[in-house]
Parts: C-alpha cells; structure tokens; sequence
C-alpha cells in the first residue's frame, strides 16, 4: 500500500514538474517571438 502511495505522489510529482517546465518553454518562446523584432532592429 505504501509503495502504491509513493508512486502516485511521484507520478502527480512529476507532471506538475513537467506541465510547469512546459508552460514555462512555450511562454518563453512566445516572449521571444513577441520580441524579435525590437531585439533584430536594435
């Protein structure tokens, strides 16, 4: 039983950690689309 735990509260673990790290890419990215022209022309 414990061990059934520690693997759920590993697998939710680690996609909040993935689903975070993926927000966080494609809001990067997106700030980088946004600002490619002022960085381009500057």
């Amino acid at each position: 039983m414990g061990s059934l735990v520690f693997s759920n509260v590993a697998y939710i673990l680690f996609l909040s950690i993935a689903g975070g790290a993926l927000i966080y890419v494609s809001m990067l990215m997106y700030m980088l689309e946004e600002n490619k022209l002022p960085i381009m022309l500057s």
